[in-house]
């Protein structure tokens, strides 16, 4: 009940319905892995197997209860999460029904053998999901989906074989009691939540602007979350619509936020990116379809697996280029090229120049997968991308954005890079849990990009500026920078888990067709962003931490806006 409710409960009326249900839950089970211990003991179970199905039973009974002692939407709430937190966790909600299968298997019950055989390999299909599923692993729209069958394949075992263990010759009558009351127990919870009143903001206080005031309402869930700052807006056709800004600019310093203030987007740079190319296709200099031989003509060794993959491809995450390697040294990925490091360390040489080299050095080592068969997020692609429009035009990325897209939409905020801090809090910092980190380049896990990767993740600007960009996807947003036509191509999804091109794209409940979403951090702050074209309409959140929860927790918000400003 509590996983149905999680996601939203900062956005309900009554919460802690949700966040007293996972006390309960590990309260039971840790009482209850002492009575299937004992069942076990009197039937001659192998001791060992039973100590370690205590002890891992144990563990999984106390970090259910650990969550719910962080209620929602406390950013603690997902510390302990078995499959996004520490390791013992997830291997003890992993081994779980393993070893309980394990020792129900002399039962002797065929039923009970096949219940029990066939959780195992859902549970086996899940792990596979979740390690390998890039739209599940990086909250795409089926993790809640996934998060929710794992709660099933970890507590329904224990179910079956607690009721098995009161007495075989009814046990299936028990199950089936059990399941219907379980099943009676979720529909209600379900209608709860889809019934509870839905929060909105107080837009009675006005700004001198003439938008709505919402500091109070984001300073109400700051103080709940415990985030240093918090910041949102609401953009329309005609500029602000509402805006808010609660918290300090650095923990430890008295210097408070304020709408004003600039934010690090991070890869909702990636939009600007591809709005900034879709502006080359309308002039007919570039074209979606376009392969890389015919984009990098100078790159004499290309791979040849590259040699059909688009621009369009790039764009999308789909070309075969692997995740990030990125600085320091001391940080740890799954893909690498040789010399990548050392180039993205090189400070002498333009950004520009080192795009160029970091562009063929990638196209010319073998691809990580086979281009065109899976999405796989890499901010190198968008830096590739980018130094094709460098090379045609011989102006680096940093200018054509401000040339081209910052000045005619009098985005007069905008930079790039670290804010400059000169030691004082001038801007928001990033936070390490409760650390502040001084813009700059850190060593891990402090760790902080570098202007190389500019076309993905530099843009720095205040909440206003922001909207004015987002503005673009209306509707009736400025078709004289960039066509419909571009504007379609760009949002329409490439992916089975709806990524386009710097957007997640689809539908909602909620919102007249398409909503445009995405995220950017360097998991020491975040900025997020939907945009519902149909209804004109960009809503943002920012934030100058990020913890375990942060991302629901803006989710959760962008959803109240929403609500308040249709």
């Amino acid at each position: 009940m509590s996983e149905l409710g999680s996601l939203v409960a900062i956005d309900q009326a009554h919460p802690w319905i949700f966040n007293d249900g996972v006390i309960v839950t590990g309260t039971v089970l840790f009482v209850g892995s002492f009575g299937i211990d004992a069942a076990l003991r009197r039937n001659g179970r192998n001791v060992i197997l039973r100590v370690l199905l205590l002890l891992m039973m144990t563990v999984v009974a106390g970090s259910t209860a650990m969550v719910g002692l962080f209620p929602w939407p406390d950013q603690r709430h997902g510390g302990p999460d078995p499959f996004g937190g520490p390791g013992v966790v997830a291997v003890a909600f992993l081994l779980t029904p393993v070893l309980l299968t394990l020792a129900m298997w002399k039962s002797g019950d065929r039923i009970l053998r096949a219940c029990l055989l066939g959780n195992i390999v859902l549970l086996v299909a899940l792990t596979l999901v979740r390690s390998n599923v890039t739209g599940v692993v990086r909250g795409g729209p089926s993790e809640g989906l996934v998060q929710q069958l794992f709660a099933v394949v970890t507590y329904l075992p224990i179910g079956l074989c607690s009721a098995y263990l009161l007495g075989s010759a009814r046990a299936w009558r028990r199950i089936g009691m059990i399941a219907a009351t379980g099943i009676v127990a979720i529909a209600g919870a379900s209608s709860a939540r889809a019934t509870q009143e839905r929060r909105t903001f107080d837009a009675h206080q006005q700004l001198p602007n003439g938008a709505a005031d919402i500091s109070a309402g984001l300073d109400s869930i700051r103080r709940r979350t415990g985030m240093p700052a918090f910041a949102g807006a609401v953009f329309g056709p005609r500029g602000l619509v509402a805006s808010g800004a609660t918290g300090v600019r650095k923990l430890g310093d008295t210097t408070r936020v304020l709408p004003s203030d600039r934010w690090r987007l991070w890869s909702d740079t990636k939009a600007m990116t591809a709005v900034l190319i879709g502006m080359y296709v309308d002039a007919g200099q570039l074209s979606w379809d376009a392969t890389l031989p015919t984009l990098f003509p100078s790159i004499e060794h290309m791979d040849p697996r590259f040699k059909a993959v688009t621009l369009a491809q790039l764009l999308a995450h789909r070309s075969g280029i692997g995740e990030d390697p990125v600085l320091p040294p001391s940080a740890s990925y799954q893909y690498d090229y040789p010399g990548a490091r050392e180039l993205l360390s090189d400070s002498m040489r333009p950004p520009q120049a080192i795009r160029a080299a970091l562009a063929s050095l990638a196209l010319t080592h073998a691809p990580y997968y086979a281009p065109g068969s899976r999405f796989e997020y890499s901010s190198w692609n968008y830096i590739i991308a980018s130094s094709i429009v460098e090379r045609l035009s011989g102006k680096p990325w940093e200018e054509l954005l401000s040339s081209r897209i910052f000045l005619p939409l009098g985005m007069t905020s905008c930079g790039f890079g670290f804010p400059p801090s000169h030691g004082m809090p001038t801007e928001p910092w990033d936070h390490l849990g409760s650390t502040p980190i001084s813009p700059g380049i850190h060593v891990a896990p402090q760790s902080d990009i570098t202007r190389t990767y500019g076309p993905s993740s530099t843009v720095v600007c205040t909440l206003n500026d922001w909207g004015k960009f987002l503005a673009l996807f209306f509707r009736d947003g400025r078709r004289d920078l960039i066509s419909q036509t571009a504007l379609d191509r760009i949002t329409a999804p490439a992916s089975s888990n709806n990524y386009a091109m710097g957007w997640f794209s689809g539908p909602r409940r909620g919102f007249e067709g398409t909503l445009l979403c995405h995220t950017g951090t360097n998991n020491l702050s975040m900025a997020m962003a939907w945009v519902a074209p149909g209804r004109s309409r960009a809503y943002m959140v920012t934030a100058n931490s990020f913890t375990p929860g942060t991302s629901e927790i803006a989710m959760a918000t962008l959803a109240r806006l929403a609500r308040t400003f249709p």
